[in-house]
């Protein structure tokens, strides 16, 4: 999936996660975090050396795109930061990520194993999943929004 769909999908699940801005854009940000692990997507540029290390050591959706990474940095989190809203909206925008690589492609969720779990699909079909899922993103943070001014 592209940038734009991570990083909405993220703001969904923040906002759901936290039911706060803070929250939603605290997940959304999180939400380009796994692909730091590729050196052409958007948060991958910015640091490239980590990016080129990390796809080089590990391969591209591997650790950052694991349940091990999620667990670990919403450990260290709560642990050191102590900031709810953080926590939940960086746990939230991780998993949102996974989730959406999961319906375009194969993951290896379970990470050190090798198991990848995913729904393979064309490219062609890859981007129309990608469109469609950052639509009905931004259709439903619209609707709970709204939802949440008018209760």
């Amino acid at each position: 999936m592209g940038w734009e769909s991570h990083f909405v999908t993220g703001v969904l699940a923040g906002y759901v996660a936290t039911n706060s801005v803070a929250g939603a854009v605290v997940g959304g940000v999180a939400g380009l975090v796994p692909d730091i692990d590729e050196p052409n997507a958007k948060l991958g540029r910015y640091v490239p050396f980590l990016s080129k290390w990390l796809k080089h050591t590990f391969g591209h959706r591997t650790i950052t795109h694991s349940l091990l990474f999620v667990g670990v940095v919403a450990f260290l989190l709560h642990t050191f930061v102590e900031i709810d809203t953080l926590t939940y909206g960086v746990t939230a925008g991780l998993l949102a990520h996974i989730a959406c690589d999961m319906i375009t492609g194969r993951v290896r969720v379970l990470y050190p194993l090798s198991t990848k779990i995913g729904i393979r699909v064309t490219r062609k079909w890859s981007k129309r999943i990608d469109e469609a899922a950052k639509w009905l993103a931004i259709g439903a943070l619209i609707a709970l929004v709204i939802t949440d001014i008018l209760a």
